[in-house]
């Protein structure tokens, strides 16, 4: 992570493509920025976390994960 505030995940051993948006919206409340946004399909079980907020916010959004 060293020199960067973005993180970028693949969550495709967890959720399914098409369940990505729901799991992370509604059960685990945080808003990423979807892979699929990025490089269409190939991505779309990627998410993209912005870390640049504070340590609070991290650890809430990784422990709602």
């Amino acid at each position: 992570m060293d020199g960067t505030y973005l993180a970028w995940i693949d969550f495709g051993a967890y959720a399914k493509a098409e369940d990505m948006h729901d799991l992370f919206e509604n059960k685990c409340r945080i808003a990423p920025s979807f892979g699929e946004w990025f490089g269409g399909e190939n991505y779309a079980t990627f998410v993209r976390l912005n870390l640049a907020t504070s340590l609070e916010n991290i650890k809430t959004a990784t422990h709602n994960i």
